[in-house]
This record gives C-alpha cells, sequence and structure tokens, in this order.
C-alpha cells in the first residue's frame, strides 16, 4: 500500500520538479546576464544589486522632485523680481492726476490754470 501511494505521487513530483529545475537555471542565466550588463562581479549577491538599485531609483527620485522644487521656486522668484521692476518703473513714471482726484479738489486743471485767471474779459467791454 506504502508503494502504491507513492508511484502516485512520484510521477507528477518528479515533473514539477523538472519545470522548478529549468526554471532555476533559467533565472540564474538571466542573473548573471544582469550582473554582466552592470558591470558586476559574477559573484555578486542578488540582495546587494538589488539594494544598490532600489537605492539609485530612490535618489533618481529624490532629485527629480528636488529639481522641480527648485524650477518652481526659480520661476517665483523671477515673478517677483519682474513684480518689483514694474514698481520701481511705475514710481519712476511722471504722474499726472487722474480724472477722481480732479473731483476731488472739486476744480479742474482748467480754472485754477494761472494763465485763464490773468486773462482780462474782453466782454464787459
Amino acid at each position: 500500500i506504502y508503494r502504491q501511494t507513492l508511484s502516485g505521487f512520484r510521477g507528477p513530483a518528479e515533473q514539477q520538479f523538472e519545470r522548478v529545475l529549468t526554471n532555476l537555471k533559467s533565472i540564474e542565466k538571466s542573473y548573471q546576464d544582469l550582473l554582466k550588463y552592470f558591470g558586476e562581479p559574477p559573484v555578486t549577491q542578488s540582495d546587494d544589486l538589488f539594494g544598490w538599485i532600489y537605492n539609485f531609483a530612490q535618489s533618481l527620485e529624490r532629485a527629480k522632485k528636488e529639481n522641480e522644487f527648485n524650477e518652481k521656486k526659480d520661476v517665483k522668484s523671477d515673478l517677483a523680481q519682474q513684480i518689483r521692476k514694474e514698481m520701481f518703473l511705475k514710481k519712476q513714471s511722471p504722474r499726472r492726476p487722474t480724472l477722481a482726484q480732479n473731483k476731488q479738489t472739486k476744480t479742474s486743471p482748467q480754472l485754477t490754470s494761472p494763465t485763464l485767471r490773468q486773462t482780462p474779459d474782453i466782454s464787459r467791454n
């Protein structure tokens, strides 16, 4: 009975074992090709290699975020500088009284002009 039970198990187990061995050999070859691609010695442990790859990917992601942050900061700085320049130029330009400012003084600029006050009224003569 023991022999009959094991013979039913042995056939499928051997087939599965062969598939696993074939897969293992394929993985080992792929790993050696990967080591060669990265220029690492053939004795490099997979934990080391994939740890380095992971650390590189993390550093790359941090650098990307830092570059994006610096880019936004530069754009904001450039915009602020442009606004300061425009404000400076605005302060330097001669100011003309606006219509609203003229209404606040309740006189129009023409009536307060010295030339109009000195002009004699010819309509009385």
